[in-house]
């Protein structure tokens, strides 16, 4: 027989056994077989199935909890169930938890050679994303985690432009991994076994930023008693990466674009211009092109950056993600990697929008593994309370039905005010006087908000 995929077929009727493994033969596939659920479990833990073919209804255990326990074993295998009846309900929970499909008996030999043929395929796709996270790591030990359709093609681009000498525009929200992304970059070039340097410009004013970037010459002004080299030196053969590029001034943008476009730069207070042999990407958490129309960034700087663009996408909108990161954070740990997690709490976890996206996400399971104590288990009680009482909408669900209109525009304000808070508090980890500040309102009126809203500060601390 030739060599083929795996697959683990678990159903007690022998007619309906004897064509599955007739149907698996013809297609060269390997297979095996367990008569109950719990001994599929075990055969799944020894050995790594593609696909399983299930029926629905087993004694000894529910299709539910079947496949939330095939889940817990192995991401990557497709559960197929084989079912004579239908179920909207039962159907309705199966997807929730990743079913990959359904063969209503009595069925073809064809209709499950074309869906198992589906089924392996999917899991190719999930097998490139995982490589992918396994390749695109750097000399750090760091990985990009993530088996989503946006994010495979964020893979993709990486591998494609990393040989490349050109520079790169990251662009995505805080906390979704543009550093991460511009080290594998460097990583991955001919250039990784020369200096990476990184630098926040929203962290400095624009004559500490620019005394940091080209260097200075001795005497160039007070306390300058020696020549300082700048960061673009430093660098030399390797890679810059410029951090959050949007918060600088026009004047040094200006002078940002002389090394973007022909690696030169003149140092403070020096005349004499030097040549550079350096890789520059640079990222954003804003929308650069509105900053053009805006007139708060240079057009000609913004197409020299927009060579080789990279949006990164928020985790609320690559949810299928979270499990997976869950687990890498738990098991990279070290002192959690036995940890587990309820469905429960991942449920309420899949519910929240993730303002501080991954960053948030890290936080949130390594303080909620901390609370698990000697129960090594996460439950919705170990998770932030803005995280556990979420609804699943932001909006109250009868939002447009039977309700006259200054009720419903008062619960949609009340759904505005509530998040405004969570992400304002989020962002400033809890620290109110912060918040107030960018929320340009009053300490006690902010207060006041948060316990009409019963959202304490504490909650936000990490």
């Amino acid at each position: 027989m030739a060599e083929g995929p795996n697959i683990l077929v678990v159903d007690g009727e022998t007619d309906t056994l004897n064509l599955i493994n007739e149907s698996l033969r013809e297609e060269g596939y390997l297979f095996s077989t367990a008569q109950s659920a719990h001994k599929a479990l075990q055969k799944l833990k020894g050995k790594e199935f593609e696909v399983i073919i299930s029926e629905i209804e087993m004694p000894d255990m529910g299709p539910v909890e079947f496949l939330r326990r095939v889940r817990r074993i192995s991401l990557r295998t497709r559960v197929i169930f084989l079912t004579d009846f239908a179920n909207v309900q039962l159907t309705l929970e199966l997807i929730k938890e990743g079913v990959y499909d359904y063969l209503k008996k009595p069925f073809l030999k064809d209709e499950l050679k074309i869906l198992v043929r589906k089924a392996l395929q999917k899991g190719e796709a999930f097998d490139e994303g995982q490589k992918s996270a396994l390749e695109i790591r750097g000399k750090f030990d760091r990985f990009i985690i993530g088996k989503s359709d946006e994010m495979r093609k964020v893979f993709a681009i990486i591998r494609k432009i990393a040989k490349t000498d050109l520079t790169v525009l990251i662009q995505g929200e805080t906390g979704t991994g543009k550093e991460l992304i511009a080290s594998i970059i460097h990583n991955l070039s001919w250039r990784k076994n020369k200096t990476f340097l990184c630098i926040n410009c929203a962290a400095l004013s624009d004559s500490l930023l620019e005394s940091e970037l080209f260097g200075y010459e001795k005497g160039a002004f007070t306390g300058a008693t020696s020549t300082k080299q700048g960061l673009f030196s430093a660098a030399e053969a390797g890679t810059l990466f410029l951090d959050e590029i949007s918060e600088t001034s026009l004047e040094l943008q200006a002078k940002l674009l002389r090394v973007v476009e022909n690696r030169e730069f003149i140092r403070v207070g020096g005349t004499k211009p030097i040549k550079v042999n350096v890789r520059i990407i640079a990222s954003t958490n804003r929308n650069l092109k509105k900053c053009v129309e805006e007139g708060k960034f240079r057009e000609d700087l913004y197409y020299r950056l927009n060579v080789l663009p990279i949006f990164v996408p928020p985790l609320r909108e690559r949810k299928e993600d979270i499990p997976l990161l869950i687990r890498y954070f738990l098991q990279r740990s070290g002192q959690y990697s036995n940890v587990k997690i309820s469905p429960k709490a991942v449920e309420c976890l899949l519910k929240y929008e993730w303002p501080g996206n991954v960053r948030e996400l890290k936080n949130v399971i390594l303080r909620a593994a901390v609370l698990c104590g000697n129960s090594k288990k996460i439950i919705p009680e170990h998770l932030p309370e803005y995280i556990r009482k979420l609804k699943k909408s932001s909006f109250p669900q009868s939002f447009f039905e039977n309700l006259p209109f200054r009720e419903a525009r008062k619960r949609a304000i009340e759904a505005f005010e509530r998040k405004y808070l969570q992400d304002l508090l989020y962002k400033n980890k809890g620290n109110v006087s912060r918040a107030s500040k960018l929320a340009r309102l009053s300490r006690p009126y902010l207060h006041q908000m948060m316990k009409k809203y019963s959202i304490k500060a504490q909650d936000y601390r990490n």
